[in-house]
């Protein structure tokens, strides 16, 4: 068991220092300095925890500090790597609000007990030295404090990094037609990651509050806890966030401090005139009902105001405030409109080449859509109406 485990981590620490040099080349392209600070945290947890589990390995409590006290650092590192995909730049700490180095600091210094205990036995315990029962029980009281301030830190984290999400999911719906949006699918990836690593510490200290010694157990702990790492690394760089600058640009000039967890910018000019919002609302009719711009597939708000030749400002607050609501839904009821039509008139056409018509790249996504403007799926709607149309009078 001890070779397993062993084995285990020496794997997830080559892992993840092999992955942070790659990383490191590709910070170029995309901002990923906070993810090579959580590698490299884990690389020294993995260190210390497989230095912990040798028996002849001597400072058995500076290892176990030093894992507690880095654990502290983790899910803040996830949630300003989740700022990062969201904001494409990496964000600064000192505007922090101070509440973030509190929990800390905190957590850091209810481990100061313990880490005063450290010697350079094999053991916990200092046989040469041993504490007093109270002494003993107060370190142990103190470590499960900051057992119990990381797990409300990360469960802190985690309603942050939800909160990206949901922002981010409400703006790309005012700025393409499409949901589908890598930066997403990463930010829930991460989140699957401090899920699955607050429940791992807090099955870990449940287990050694009722078993004490190791029976075996700890072998599994280390595979779940290199499952994950590695589930981490692979599906984030699977998921490499792909932007288009333009379309950043667009997002930073109409929301709050350019991120995800920004709202809606006041509109520096909120009064628009109404022959103006006539005129463009006459210029988006003519675009989507003439020109059809819709049936691109990465339509965006800059795309289409690039169209009419009006600015993005100006068009997203005459979309908000117009019956349209939001640009995705704008061009959305215009595509479920036209794939409607080709549904009863198309009959030889699939399903899947009206949803490559109208502008979707997959039936999936097709079927999502026509569902949500038409309550029905695109097979529902056409059998329907075939069956109407067949009904005797």
């Amino acid at each position: 068991m001890l070779i397993l485990q062993s084995s285990f981590y020496a794997i997830a620490v080559g892992f993840c220092v092999l992955f942070s040099l790659l990383l490191v080349q590709a910070e170029q392209r995309i901002p990923v300095r906070y993810f090579i600070f959580y590698l490299l945290l884990e690389a020294c947890s993995f260190t210390f925890e497989w230095l912990m589990i040798h028996p002849a390995t001597p400072f058995k409590g500076l290892w176990l500090t030093a894992i507690m006290g880095l654990s502290f650092f983790v899910a803040p590192c996830l949630w300003l790597f989740a700022r990062e995909i969201s904001d494409r730049k990496s964000p600064l700490l000192a505007p922090l609000p101070r509440w973030h180095f509190m929990l800390v600091v905190l957590g850091l210094a209810l481990l100061l007990p313990l880490a005063s205990s450290i010697h350079s036995g094999v053991g916990f315990p200092n046989e040469a030295n041993p504490v007093s029962k109270e002494v003993s029980f107060f370190i142990h009281t103190t470590m499960l404090l900051a057992v119990l301030v990381f797990l409300i830190q990360t469960a802190v984290y985690l309603r942050q990094c939800f909160a990206i999400v949901k922002a981010r999911t409400e703006q790309n719906l005012s700025l393409f037609a499409s949901v589908e949006d890598p930066a997403i699918n990463t930010l829930r990836l991460l989140i699957i990651a401090v899920i699955a690593n607050w429940f791992v510490s807090a099955l870990r200290t449940l287990y050694c509050l009722s078993f004490g010694a190791d029976n075996g157990f700890g072998v599994v702990f280390a595979g779940f806890e290199l499952a994950v790492m590695a589930f981490v690394i692979v599906s984030t760089l699977k998921h490499e966030v792909a932007y288009r600058s333009g379309d950043q640009l667009v997002r930073e000039s109409l929301y709050s401090s350019g991120g995800a967890d920004g709202g809606l910018k006041k509109y520096a000019h909120s009064g628009v005139s109404e022959t103006q919002r006539a005129l463009v609302l006459r210029k988006l009719a003519s675009s989507l009902n003439q020109d059809k711009v819709y049936r691109e597939s990465r339509l965006s708000l800059r795309m289409l105001c690039e169209h009419i030749g009006e600015s993005t400002h100006l068009v997203s607050q005459i979309i908000n405030e117009s019956e349209h609501g939001r640009f995705y839904d704008m061009v959305n009821r215009h595509r479920i409109d036209e794939a409607k039509s080709l549904l009863l008139t198309s009959y030889d056409a699939t399903i899947l080449d009206i949803a490559f018509e109208v502008g979707y790249n997959s039936k999936s996504t097709f079927n999502s859509a026509f569902r949500k403007f038409a309550g029905m799926t695109p097979s529902q709607y056409r059998d329907r109406q075939a069956m109407t149309r067949s009904a005797p009078s």
